[in-house]
């Protein structure tokens, strides 16, 4: 019923004589003809495959139910191989009894960020931690996947509510792993179908900061971190996973530039690791009002080490917005960024160049980035009454 012949091996030189050899496997089911590869070391192992086929394909002529040895044979099979069989209706599709475990160790991703693949891996961790790696798949109902949301989807481990943008991150990553069972045939439903995806525009985003508001923290600030909160506002990087990384190698006083190491990069991808961003005047004069006289190559700008006044961002920036008397901002760093990138925009650079500078796309920018500020209000209050006529086509 079923043919094993040892494939013959295209490389040059001596023959294998240790470890797996491959085999083809030829058999026929329903007029139907279906093949796949093996790989196994002895010849008893290769006779006992052929055997098990061989009961697994009169079992399924017959229309009887497959031997318990038989199954147990089945479930140690290679995943390709074992889809072949399902394939050829030998054994039913969602009969192997996949965890949720193994399954998460299956399945293959595309290059993303650096934080991409923490917060995937937060999602299958959470995952992990409350249904059991040895959880099977088929198990986990509508009932379990809502239990979970309420436990582990909108908060951290330490029951912090989290953002609504990474809510739905997480959302995504789980219910790809799901997709992927049903693609498998596991699964006929994902659990979470219901949990369809919302809006991840945050309005707290939505705030414009006025250089005269920075300029009205100076007094409250450290000198180098007034520096710190200036270089966000004023050339858009974002803190802390690109203002950490930035060396005085970095800064280029002669050009105007600075030498940015990208934070969101997709890992293999194409995109170059540094970009460069050009220095405003004023923000070269903050700079250079804090270098040291002959700093040492490879020496952080704004060192983050215990004791240094970069340290407690978050906690001096609140600080130093409650003693300026200054309202507070609902996400103080992402608004900085954001403003610096609204300026840029408004200087009529070209936005694909915005985006090389500030390491975003055109899309991202123009759904988080680009805030109204106080001089459109004024322009459209001063409109002309009258409006010039443009001539209409046709």
């Amino acid at each position: 019923m079923a043919t094993i012949y040892r494939r013959k091996s295209t490389k040059k030189g001596p023959a294998k004589r240790e470890g797996p050899h491959s085999y083809r496997v030829e058999f026929t089911f329903n007029r139907r003809r279906f093949h796949t590869s093996i790989r196994v070391r002895t010849k008893d192992q290769r006779d006992d495959f052929n055997a098990n086929l061989s009961r697994m394909i009169r079992a399924a002529q017959a229309g009887l139910s497959l031997e318990p040895e038989t199954e147990l044979w089945a479930e140690r099979l290679p995943d390709k191989v074992y889809d072949k069989l399902a394939a050829a209706g030998l054994i039913p599709r969602n009969h192997r009894a996949i965890s949720i475990g193994r399954l998460i160790e299956q399945m293959r991703y595309k290059p993303i960020s650096k934080a991409g693949e923490a917060a995937r891996s937060q999602a299958h961790r959470s995952l992990l931690q409350y249904f059991g790696a040895d959880k099977r798949i088929a198990d986990i109902s509508e009932s379990l996947a809502s239990s979970w949301w309420q436990a582990h989807g909108t908060k951290t481990a330490k029951g912090t509510e989290l953002a609504v943008a990474t809510q739905q991150k997480r959302l995504n990553y789980v219910k790809a792993v799901f997709n992927f069972a049903k693609r498998r045939g596991i699964i006929t439903l994902n659990p979470f179908h219901e949990y369809d995806g919302w809006s991840q525009v945050n309005p707290k985003r939505r705030r414009y900061i006025e250089i005269r508001e920075i300029e009205a923290l100076r007094p409250h600030m450290d000198p180098e971190f007034f520096a710190l909160v200036a270089t966000v506002r004023l050339a858009g990087l974002r803190c802390p996973s690109e203002v950490s990384p930035l060396t005085w190698d970095d800064v280029d006083f002669e050009r105007h530039s600075l030498m940015i190491r990208q934070a969101k990069i997709k890992c293999g991808g194409n995109k170059e690791p540094y970009r460069k961003c050009p220095m405003r005047t004023m923000l070269a004069e903050i700079l250079r009002g804090i270098r040291p006289l002959s700093p040492q190559p490879g020496t952080q700008v704004f060192p983050d080490h215990p004791g240094s006044p970069c340290r407690n961002r978050y906690k001096l920036l609140r600080d130093a917005i409650d003693c300026a008397g200054i309202k507070a901002w609902e996400k103080p760093f992402v608004n900085l960024r954001a403003s610096a990138i609204t300026d840029f925009r408004r200087t009529g650079v070209s936005p694909v160049q915005v985006g090389d500078w500030t390491g975003n796309s055109t899309r991202i920018a123009d759904k988080h980035y680009d805030l109204p500020f106080a001089d459109q209000f004024i322009c459209a209050v001063n409109l002309p009454l009258h409006l010039p006529d443009y001539p209409r086509a046709g």
